[in-house]
């Protein structure tokens, strides 16, 4: 059983983001084939469609920028393996895919009025990344995380000797 989950998450990792940007390009296609029939139609699955691609569409864009970005991070600093600059070649058209199309507008009146909202919203999430990465949290939850170090593990009182020698503590 352990075998199968292994493999299923090997399995996951090599097609996270091809799968990701698959999806983006079908919600894209969606929206810009049935985008303007919407309004038109009164069948239930092209409404249902146009919806749910017009809400997913730049979740998943933005899911598989973060990979891409995750995988840049991961790297070494000496040679980029070749699926890591192929990855690279797929973030203009994600950035692309997460402007939208214009052949559709906001799906309903409510978005046009709540942009402020989505603003606040993005603009909080922003600071709280970057509140979480100030040295002062960082600082704060290097202690939080584990017992003072106790005679009987040498490496751990080193380190927090060093670390507190370094002003971190």
């Amino acid at each position: 059983m352990e075998a199968l989950v292994q493999t299923f998450k090997n399995l996951w990792k090599e097609w996270q983001l091809r799968g990701l940007i698959l999806y983006s390009l079908i919600f894209q296609t969606i929206l810009i084939v049935m985008g303007n029939r919407r309004k038109y139609s009164y069948q239930l699955l092209v409404r249902f469609a146009v919806w749910v691609a017009y809400l997913a569409a730049d979740t998943v864009a933005t899911m598989a920028l973060g990979i891409i970005s995750n995988d840049l991070g991961n790297a070494n600093s000496g040679e980029l393996d070749a699926n890591i600059e192929l990855h690279v070649i797929w973030a203009p058209f994600l950035l692309l895919h997460s402007g939208g199309p214009d052949t559709i507008t906001a799906y309903s009146l409510e978005d046009n009025e709540l942009w402020l909202r989505h603003l606040l919203g993005k603009y909080a999430e922003r600071n709280w990344a970057l509140r979480s990465a100030s040295s002062e949290q960082i600082k704060g939850s290097m202690l939080d995380c584990r017992d003072l170090p106790g005679p009987s593990n040498p490496n751990l009182l080193e380190e927090y000797d060093v670390k507190k020698e370094e002003g971190y503590m």
